[in-house]
């Protein structure tokens, strides 16, 4: 059997200057001041359906597919009104009863101040939640937004990223 080494390169931390970009189709929101140590991308793929038979436990078999998700904080800024995050999350413009979707795209950058790093990205994305503001007691951060989406890809892609 062969050896397999997984997590043999160096880690990366969210927090080096990486980015959240969500696009439309049209534009692209660049959303900034991400709070250290919250982003989390968990991939949908399939569920897992459990059976038994007469007691014995059979081997479980997928199920259907599941919904990706997206979360991450942002510290909150006095931006409102029109191309703001508020504006981005709301619900109002819509008139044909389909909720928004749009590709998100996460970039993990190799260290500070640096150009290269690892991405992935999220196609047929929603925003789960609305727009909220959740404070803190913490006197080094701000109050922060909490960012939760859904995506109806079963998995991001990954790639290598260069700023352009």
């Amino acid at each position: 059997m062969a050896d397999k080494n997984i997590g043999a390169s160096d880690p990366r931390r969210f927090h080096n200057g990486g980015l959240l970009i969500i696009s439309d189709g049209t534009d692209n929101f660049t959303v900034k001041k991400i709070r250290s140590g919250t982003a989390r991308c968990r991939d949908g793929r399939r569920s897992i359906a459990y059976a038994a038979d007469q007691g014995a436990q059979l081997r479980p078999r997928l199920g259907d597919k599941q919904y990706s998700s997206i979360e991450l904080d942002v510290e909150f800024t006095d931006e409102h009104g029109t191309d703001s995050l508020q504006d981005l999350m709301s619900l109002a413009a819509v008139t044909d009863g389909n909720v928004p979707e749009y590709t998100v795209t996460i970039i993990w950058l190799d260290d500070l101040d640096e150009t290269a790093g690892i991405q992935v990205t999220y196609a047929l994305s929603h925003f789960s939640e609305s727009f909220s503001i959740e404070g803190t007691a913490d006197g080094e951060h701000g109050d922060t937004v909490p960012i939760r989406m859904m995506s109806r890809t079963e998995e991001g892609v990954w790639a290598d990223y260069t700023a352009a």
